[in-house]
């Protein structure tokens, strides 16, 4: 019976394998949902590719993207910078000690799901990022006007 049971797991698991898609990336690049204005593209991924921040590498799986990156604490300035400005941008930021982001000075993740949101860890365990000199990009809510709403 117990052997039975081993089989059609074995069987099952088999026959329903779930097919995901995951890669490492030699470049910055998300993926995007259909329909996704082509303009916002464009502007997220030339804030993700800056000349002054090193990209180290990146991994997908599925909708999922992690890139990582190495720089001063002036790029990281930047970086956030530019990404705060493409149009429809959300930015999250994240200050870590874990082990994903010790082998960089900051790691950006994103979600084909929420294309516009974006999540910044800065690794606090870095010698290159200097907090004192760390500048958090503007932030803004929504007009007095529908707030009050």
């Amino acid at each position: 019976m117990k052997a039975t049971i081993i089989s059609l797991c074995v069987l099952f698991a088999l026959t329903f394998r779930s097919f995901g898609l995951a890669g490492d990336l030699t470049k910055p690049a998300l993926a995007f949902p259909k329909g996704f204005p082509e303009s916002a593209q464009t502007n997220i991924l030339s804030a993700l590719q800056r000349t002054d921040s090193k990209f180290i590498g990146g991994n997908f799986l599925n909708s999922s993207t992690t890139l990582k990156y190495g720089g001063d604490t002036r790029a990281l300035n930047l970086f956030l910078e530019g990404l705060v400005k493409c149009p429809g941008v959300i930015l999250s930021i994240r200050f870590d000690t874990e082990s994903d982001s010790e082998d960089c000075d900051w790691l950006l993740t994103h979600s084909a799901l929420q294309p516009g949101r974006f999540t910044v860890h800065l690794n606090l365990k870095s010698s290159h990022i200097k907090p004192d000199d760390l500048t958090l990009p503007e932030s803004k809510g929504p007009p007095l006007d529908e707030a009050t709403k």
